[in-house]
């Protein structure tokens, strides 16, 4: 694939360009006005676990009580954290194999 003229050609300066997302991104190496997709790094949801919420009932001497709650533990953060050592381990060796001289990074604002 070619990088289109009026964007930066990369000359004689091997980069890297992440495109990325909550749990997936994509690693592309640029140089002299190509551009490879290198490497998808994608972190997949379980979906439901066998910890999906909380409930208690108690027996007191003016009668029953009920409670629930929802699971204390982010699933989702457990994703990001896991994604995010993903991302961290594939970059570096990128890097280090590839040679690269910069990296831009394209990613939502959260």
């Amino acid at each position: 694939m070619r990088i289109e003229k009026n964007l930066p050609q990369f000359k004689n300066q091997r980069s890297l360009i992440v495109v990325s997302g909550r749990q997936e991104a994509i690693l592309y190496l640029v140089e002299n006005g190509k551009i490879w997709e290198k490497q998808k790094i994608q972190v997949e949801d379980p979906g439901y676990t066998d910890k999906e919420g909380f409930f208690k009932t108690s027996t007191k001497s003016e009668g029953t009580m009920k409670a629930g709650s929802i699971y204390k533990e982010k699933i989702s953060n457990h994703l990001t954290k896991k994604f995010l050592n993903k991302f961290q381990e594939e970059v570096k060796n990128i890097i280090v194999k590839s040679k690269v001289k910069g990296i831009y990074l394209f990613c939502p604002d959260y």
